[in-house]
């Protein structure tokens, strides 16, 4: 059974983040999406970020999990060694080749599949959306109708 992890902050998940997702539950049979719990930075809490994914994905191959610390080891535990990212642009190819070098140093068995945005979905990312909620603009296009309610309740300016 071939298992890939796509891994991210998801704050919040984006309709970029689900088509990469939909696009690699058709290339494996298995897809695990792991929401960081602690990279660093601050962000929302992970069971809302998690009921965001929950609420834009439906498809019987995706599971949803969370975890903290390196993602090598959330990896290993799973006994996944294909790790799945998109790419938007030039920069984005850039960061995940030298992120690679890191993750290979790590679980050298890796495998990194990078799967390139839709030309449509290339400018939508989680700032844009926490930028769009806060100035209460449509979301039509950046997030699914299902996790509509939860993004707009942590990022609308109150």
């Amino acid at each position: 059974m071939k298992k890939a992890v796509f891994a991210g902050s998801f704050d919040p998940f984006t309709l970029g983040h689900k088509n990469i997702v939909l696009r690699a539950s058709k290339l494996f049979d298995e897809v695990v999406v792991a929401i960081a719990l602690d990279t660093g930075k601050k962000y929302h809490d992970i069971n809302v970020r998690k009921q965001i994914v929950a609420a834009s994905l439906e498809c019987n191959n995706i599971r949803i999990e969370t975890f903290e610390g390196l993602l090598t080891e959330f990896m290993k535990k799973n006994d996944i060694n294909i790790l799945v990212r998109g790419v938007r642009n030039a920069n984005d190819y850039d960061y995940e080749k030298s992120l690679m070098r890191v993750y290979r140093s790590l679980l050298p068995e890796m495998e990194i599949v990078l799967l390139p945005a839709m030309s449509e979905l290339d400018h939508v990312s989680s700032t844009v959306v926490r930028e769009l909620c806060k100035l209460d603009a449509k979301l039509d296009g950046y997030i699914d109708t299902n996790a509509e309610k939860y993004v707009r309740s942590l990022y609308s300016e109150k």
